[in-house]
């Protein structure tokens, strides 16, 4: 990048911006994070992954690549984003928040979507006015809250930054003399969560599938990730059988599902396992690592409480926290045997491990072109993928 917004905010305030600065606010760095590593104000790409904890969120927004938008915005977007980052928010009137360095891809497409937008309108930023940022914000009527309040922190951040940005815009604020509703429409009352649960006649067979998985079907994938070739060509020669019936778990129709797509149906089922049985959101649950599981016992040996080591991400901790689930015991032994399906693709294909956070139980065997070892939001095609095998082996089971 040019450091043109280095000059502009000189010459507006006297400060000088230093582009050799690191992009990541220090408090969402590991305290041993080596300083020379990591991205700096003036790189054309910055690597945000040392800054976000969270093993979910996915490769695409650990990244911001500026020659990816419009040169005629790119130099304002890459200095939009190292404010919502690093400006010190405290000293503005103002409720908004620094964003966090998971969330700044999110707020560069945003701000790129409102200029194009006041562009499409005939505005320059320099003569904005509120009837014009009143017919931005109609875009999300009908949306979430949340939704409204992050497309009207848009033109807020703009007049915040104004004297870092190499633009001109109005000295006064967007929506002055307005109240937040006004602006934002009635905030929905909710009081408890009011997301709709998965009904039971779905999550129920769901889960019985996934129990499948794990109590029934665990020794014939380690077989087929192992190779036998016997097990991919007979593929119901000595497969274990659906419980109370005669009938294999798999049959003919899948004998070209094998290797990396069973050791993917077997995660999933885990997954769905332990975050049904466990409470637990799914960053949590994809933050569970080798050795998460703890046992207690009592005198005799007996074990009585099951749980399970994790990390919780709350608002007050960006690094996370180490929390402690008390589970079902079910849920332990879809650990145990994730660890176990861990240790032998490591025996198998130690090229898999050579990512980081090779450790997670919940991650992927196959298609690893990232640095990204954790399943991220590809969980949900992989939980679709799962539904659509346990119907395919239930209709076959009818069948037979």
């Amino acid at each position: 990048m040019t450091d043109g917004v280095t000059e502009v905010a000189a010459a507006k305030l006297g400060l000088k911006i230093d582009p050799s600065l690191p992009v990541i606010p220090k408090n969402y760095l590991d305290p041993g994070e080596p300083a020379d590593q990591l991205s700096i104000k003036g790189d054309k790409e910055w690597d945000l992954t040392p800054g976000i904890a969270r093993t979910n969120v996915p490769t695409h927004d650990r990244k911001v690549r500026f020659e990816d938008y419009p040169i005629e915005y790119a130099e304002l977007i890459w200095a939009y984003s190292w404010l919502c980052m690093n400006f010190d928010h405290s000293c503005v009137a103002t409720n908004l928040a620094a964003v966090p360095p998971a969330r700044v891809r999110r707020e560069a497409k945003r701000l790129l979507r409102y200029l194009r937008f006041m562009k499409n309108r005939g505005v320059g930023l320099a003569n904005i006015r509120d009837s014009d940022n009143d017919a931005w914000m109609a875009l999300f009527r009908g949306q979430s809250h949340p939704s409204r309040v992050r497309a009207s922190s848009v033109p807020k951040r703009l007049h915040i930054y104004r004297d870092y940005l190499d633009v001109d815009m109005p000295a006064e604020g967007p929506w002055r003399d307005r109240e937040a509703n006004e602006v934002l429409g009635k905030r929905e009352q909710t009081f408890v969560n009011t997301t709709n649960r998965v009904p039971r006649s779905i999550m129920d067979p769901m889960l019985r599938w996934a129990l499948l998985y794990v109590d029934v079907a665990f020794e014939d994938v380690l077989r087929i990730a192992r190779g036998d070739r016997a097990s991919v060509i007979r593929p119901t020669t000595g497969c274990a059988c659906i419980p109370g019936t005669n009938v294999s778990w798999r049959s003919d129709k899948h004998r070209d599902r094998f290797r990396y797509e069973q050791i993917h149906l077997f995660v999933t089922a885990a997954y769905i396992v332990t975050a049904y049985l466990s409470g637990m959101r799914d960053c949590e649950v994809q933050a569970i690592r080798r050795g998460s599981a703890r046992v207690k016992r009592d005198e005799e040996g007996n074990p009585y409480r099951h749980s399970i080591v994790s990390m919780a991400f709350k608002r007050q901790h960006v690094r996370g926290v180490i929390e402690e689930w008390v589970v079902l015991p079910e849920v332990h032994r879809a650990l145990e045997r994730v660890e176990k399906i861990s240790d032998l693709m490591r025996e198998l294909e130690p090229r898999f491990f050579e990512w980081p956070d090779s450790d997670l139980l919940f991650r992927r065997y196959s298609n690893v072109r990232t640095s990204v070892a954790a399943i991220t939001i590809q969980i949900n095609q992989w939980l679709r993928a799962f539904e659509k095998h346990a119907t395919l082996l239930a209709s076959d089971a009818i069948a037979r």
